[in-house]
């Protein structure tokens, strides 16, 4: 058995967790699905909502991504243009 304590995403996003996997050693903690959605923290969000979990209100800003809408932009939420 593998106990996982790695950090950073090679570590935390399910590759790692998938490697084991095909090599067939059991390991703590999560596995890959779980691993990959908690390191999308977009995809994250979407799910709790999606499960009715009340989370903070959010805007995403950058690469256009479905959900965006013209209004989400640094500048709609009061951030200093550059």
């Amino acid at each position: 058995m593998a106990f996982l304590a790695l950090h950073g995403e090679a570590g935390e996003d399910g590759r790692f967790q998938g490697f084991l996997d095909t090599l067939g050693i059991a390991y703590n903690g999560p596995g890959v699905l779980a691993s990959a959605v908690a390191m999308n923290k977009i995809m994250s969000k979407y799910l709790f909502l999606q499960c009715g979990l009340q989370t903070p209100p959010f805007s995403l800003f950058g690469k256009p991504h479905p959900g965006n809408s013209p209004k989400a932009s640094p500048r709609a939420a009061g951030f200093p243009a550059l």
